[in-house]
């Protein structure tokens, strides 16, 4: 598209005098933008985009004046951090919905976006991990214990008896389980 060459009123003008009514040249490719721009003290009522060699939307746009109301004094509220308190005019714009969505879908949330990601990608794993854990066949993890005590205290036994402390010798020290006297429990009566 070739930007707007119509005469609109208080539109910007270039260096030459001629209208330079788009901020991005004269000459804007198929979808783009022409940001449409005014003679200080006026505003663009929309801006326009180029399809299939023509503008829209149409009619092109309007240089309105800029409001001399002086803007509204900023609101505090008690629970709002003074860093996030907005000050509001009283000039109104009109924006299509999709620069509206495009533009203010992520705005003061984009910051969260990496965390909450991260969150739903932790929970999808915590999740994974539960379902496979459920599904798996847990009797072949199970503990089976011992029917004797002193079959669970041996392997504590054998490396106290292997020490060179002075308490045993290494003969007949074996927990074989078969040889008088090998019950701990013998030692304190005999």
């Amino acid at each position: 598209c070739t930007a707007p060459t119509v005469s609109v009123l208080h539109g910007a003008r270039g260096a030459d005098g001629g209208p330079a009514y788009c901020a991005g040249g004269a000459a804007i490719a198929h979808a783009a933008h022409c940001i449409t721009r005014c003679e200080p003290g006026y505003r663009p009522s929309r801006n326009l985009t180029c399809r299939d060699g023509q503008f829209v939307p149409a009619p092109l746009f309007e240089c309105l004046p800029v409001s001399t109301t002086p803007p509204m004094p900023p609101v505090v509220l008690p629970s709002v951090p003074q860093e996030t308190v907005t000050t509001t005019t009283s000039t109104t714009t009109t924006t299509p919905l999709g620069t509206i969505l495009a533009a203010g879908m992520l705005g003061k949330w984009e910051s969260l976006l990496p965390a909450a990601v991260l969150c739903l990608v932790c929970l999808a794993l915590c999740l994974i991990c539960m379902l496979a854990w459920r599904s798996s066949d847990r009797k072949g993890r199970e503990l089976l214990l011992s029917d004797s005590e002193r079959s669970l205290t041996q392997p504590l036994d054998l490396d106290l008896d292997s020490e060179a402390d002075g308490y045993g010798s290494s003969e007949g020290s074996s927990w074989g389980g078969s040889q008088p006297g090998s019950d701990p429990g013998d030692w304190a009566h005999g």
